[in-house]
């Protein structure tokens, strides 16, 4: 099927809102992510779009989810579905935000 040039989506940090803090030993880090989408179709489309949410796999790493915009979270894979009709010409904002703490001596990879 291919890309359809009428339906923009974007994905973006949002680095007013991220940030990192150093709390008595651990690091917690706020990542802020907002997906756009847009119908420029004439008609409504119905549109599924996934995300995920980290999942730790160490007790010393903890994942805290803060919002998810509706979105049905599956707990065991951090997988986020968002299932919704957009009407045309209309524009919506997903929002995905969530915390990590680790230990400040452990190296922690996140993207």
């Amino acid at each position: 099927m291919g890309k359809d040039k009428n339906v923009v989506v974007r994905r973006r940090t949002v680095e007013e809102t991220s940030s990192k803090k150093l709390l008595s030993g651990k690091v917690e880090e706020l990542f802020h992510y907002q997906i756009k989408v847009r119908n420029n179709k004439p008609a409504p489309i119905r549109l599924q779009i996934t995300d995920q949410f980290p999942v730790s796999g160490n007790s010393d790493i903890a994942v805290e989810r803060e919002e998810s915009s509706g979105g049905k979270v599956d707990d065991k894979s951090g997988l986020i579905n968002w299932d919704f009709i957009l009407e045309p010409s209309v524009e919506k904002e997903l929002d995905l935000i969530y915390k990590v703490r680790y230990p400040k001596k452990r190296i922690v990879n996140l993207y």
